[in-house]
């Protein structure tokens, strides 16, 4: 019910519903997630921040509180943990490709091409997202993308066969990626 009045704007109805079924059920996850959420439509900065962080007690399954906490590590210079909580939110969902924008702000950050090579070494099922979302992409964008794809593949955590799209796609707009000239890559 929290989540309906949320989704029709009704922030301080979903605040206290979300409250509510925290007082009911404090071990539920879903429901301090969704009690984050309220919060931070209602503009309870620190209190959601709180409720995220005890959320992330419970397990890292919510989405929204990943999505605050790697926010937070990002407006913190926290490349390294931007990354964990990236890492969480593409696990949850390989596929979105809304999780595009969050690689490429990843990796503007001083240390988020390290960050996010070392949650590639894992080979993620999530791998291919970096290998995607590359229109509008601006050049410096997609240079920085290309650094990682190439350290990926050096550390054998993308395939070239995997690569193929995305280095066409950067040859074309002149960046060369030779890495993948060496057959069995």
């Amino acid at each position: 019910m929290a989540d309906t009045a949320l989704e029709r704007g009704e922030v301080t109805t979903a605040l206290a519903l979300a409250a509510l079924a925290v007082r009911q059920s404090p071990m539920d996850a879903a429901a301090v997630d969704l009690l984050g959420e309220a919060q931070l439509a209602a503009g309870e900065q620190d209190a959601a921040f709180g409720t995220f962080a005890i959320g992330q007690q419970f397990g890292w399954r919510g989405a929204v509180g990943q999505a605050y906490q790697f926010e937070q590590a990002i407006a913190g210079g926290n490349a390294k943990r931007a990354a964990l909580h990236l890492d969480a939110l593409l696990r949850r969902r390989p596929g979105d490709t809304a999780l595009h924008s969050a690689i490429d702000r990843l990796l503007e950050q001083d240390d988020g091409h390290a960050a996010l090579a070392e949650r590639l070494s894992y080979r993620p099922r999530w791998r291919s997202a970096v290998l995607g979302g590359l229109d509008g992409l601006s050049q410096p964008a997609l240079k920085r993308r290309a650094m990682l794809v190439v350290e990926a593949i050096e550390a054998a955590a993308i395939r070239c066969t995997e690569a193929r799209f995305f280095v066409a796609y950067a040859e074309a707009r002149g960046l060369a990626i030779q890495r993948c000239a060496t057959p069995n890559r």
